[in-house]
């Protein structure tokens, strides 16, 4: 059957799998087709606007001539698509960028983006908030890009997901946010901007320095009715976002899951962001950004934000990077036992160290410090698992932890107990222990019991490699961003947890089977780029 006689339906499905995020869409292609084909895909082809830096810049200003021209498309050219637009991805947007010569001589029509605020937000709540609207047209007449995402935010009714570089400036976005929030719990009837965005990306411009976490559009971003996911990517702490953050009220945000990928941020930021949540699914941790020199968040200080969603929150994924040195007083290393009191934890990753206190190797960056191997008074694992896991990944293991390993198994098969747990991975420091030593049986047919054996690589690809990312003329700060890499980072996000080798036992095995190391072709070429 020709393309042209399916259903209108099947022919929609068919095109959504040509919708990309980055580089030409092949959607577009089928524009030039035929006139019936050109009505099926036009409203697909607008689903994602990207404006950013070229790929191969990985990083940098979106450009004004291409939101003008975008705006120009969805407020005058087809104002009937603006309600297919779901994804908006931008670079680094500013209140304060200077005039393009080029950019400048594009015609805007300032009094058509005048009328469409003004439709938008109606006539009350643009009297109410004229002097913030009259900035925002005037910062729109002299094109700046903070005010176009804005008025793109605010013509687009139905973005769901928003990914952008940490912006210089975002006073008109940030009326925007703020007014959302404000008009949503007025009883005014009204339509209100940015109510059907679900998820917020946001990547650091320097993979040094770190996301500010203080920055006012988290606090605003925080707030929005209608979010559920917020991720940064290279969050970096300092003291005054420390302040920022202290400020926000407790459990007033709607966000359910929360990550921050390649991050260094203090036990304090955390504890405000967790605490802002009212009901947190999900949060994953993964460190980078080494050497900042605010104090570093440990384990304990993780497991004390999240305890008060025990109820809630089903998926904890942390590397705190046991390779690294980490200061502290030695009782706040480890979680402790009140990580069983998060009855609805499903999901479980976490490192030997934070969950045992015991440590594999000597970490990268003691400076001569002293270095503790086992901590007095840690749990064992047997006292510290929720009892209702059903997935539980350790890393950085060690010898330290066979122990604790054959007795949890025994716990399993004899007590009953932990009866929900489906998988178990332990995943050892390969350099540091002889396959032939880890003699692991669960006995039973459930929990599946997965053995692998980490070089020192394969633990640093887990956390997002830390160097540049360079592949095909593309360029990435890091594997883990949306923007620039988002076919990597599902790779990426399916592989970690490999191995250099890994030793495999199911039930019946008497003897595991070797296997070569995965990361092979691209990703090991870029993985070693610098």
């Amino acid at each position: 059957m020709p393309l042209q006689a399916l259903p209108t339906e099947i022919q929609s499905q068919i095109f959504s799998h040509l919708i990309v995020s980055y580089g030409p869409s092949p959607i577009h292609s089928v524009l030039r087709t035929c006139r019936q084909l050109y009505q099926v895909a036009l409203p697909l082809s607008v689903q994602i606007f990207r404006n950013t830096a070229p790929l191969s810049a990985s990083g940098g200003p979106c450009s004004k001539a291409r939101n003008t021209q975008f705006l120009h498309y969805i407020l005058v050219s087809k104002p009937e698509l603006a309600k297919y637009i779901e994804t908006l991805i931008f670079g680094i947007f500013s209140s304060s960028d200077c005039e393009d010569e080029h950019e400048a001589s594009i015609p805007v029509d300032v009094s058509i983006y005048e009328q469409r605020i003004k439709s938008m937000l109606g006539a009350a709540t643009f009297r109410d908030y004229k002097p913030e609207c009259s900035r925002w047209i005037a910062d729109l007449r002299r094109g700046s890009t903070d005010a176009q995402v804005a008025l793109i935010l605010l013509t687009c009714p139905n973005v769901k997901s928003l990914c952008f570089e940490e912006p210089e400036g975002a006073q008109n976005v940030l009326f925007l946010l703020r007014l959302s929030r404000t008009l949503s719990s007025s009883a005014r009837p009204t339509k209100i901007p940015v109510s059907n965005l679900r998820e917020v990306y946001g990547e650091a411009t320097h993979k040094n320095f770190g996301y500010k976490m203080g920055s006012q559009e988290v606090s605003a971003l925080l707030a929005l009715p209608s979010l559920r996911s917020y991720e940064i990517a290279l969050a970096g702490s300092r003291r005054e976002p420390e302040k920022a953050l202290a400020s926000l009220p407790s459990r007033f945000s709607s966000i359910e899951e929360l990550t921050l990928y390649r991050s260094y941020v203090s036990g304090s930021v955390i504890n405000s962001l967790i605490s802002a949540c009212k009901h947190l699914r999900s949060f994953v941790f993964t460190r980078g950004l080494y050497g900042l020199p605010e104090p570093y968040m440990q384990a304990r200080d993780i497991m004390e934000a999240i305890l008060p969603h025990a109820a809630t929150l089903e998926n904890l994924h942390l590397n705190l990077d046991d390779d690294w040195y980490q200061k502290g007083p030695p009782q706040r290393l480890y979680m402790g036992t009140e990580l069983r009191r998060m009855v609805a934890l499903k999901k479980l990753r976490i490192g030997m160290r934070a969950l045992t206190g015991m440590l594999d190797a000597h970490p990268h960056g003691t400076h001569g410090a002293e270095v503790l191997y086992e901590i007095d008074g840690a749990p064992r694992l047997t006292e510290c698992l929720p009892e209702n896991l059903e997935h539980l990944v350790i890393h950085g293991c060690g010898r330290n932890i066979l122990d604790q390993a054959h007795e949890l198994l025994r716990v399993i098969q004899n007590e009953g107990r932990f009866s929900h747990l489906e998988c178990i991975h332990f995943l050892f420091n390969h350099e540091n222990i002889d396959p032939s030593e880890v003699q692991l049986r669960p006995g039973i047919p459930k929990p599946r019991l997965l053995v692998v054996f980490q070089d020192d690589r394969s633990r640093v690809f887990d956390s997002g490699p830390p160097h540049p990312m360079e592949d095909e003329g593309r360029s990435a700060r890091t594997i883990v961003s949306r923007i620039y890499s988002a076919d990597y980072r599902e790779l990426w996000l399916g592989r970690r947890g490999g191995f250099s080798m890994a030793l495999w036992q199911p039930p019946a095995s008497k003897d595991g089977a070797i296997y070569d190391n995965p990361f092979v072709g691209r990703f090991e070429e870029f993985f070693m780029a610098s």
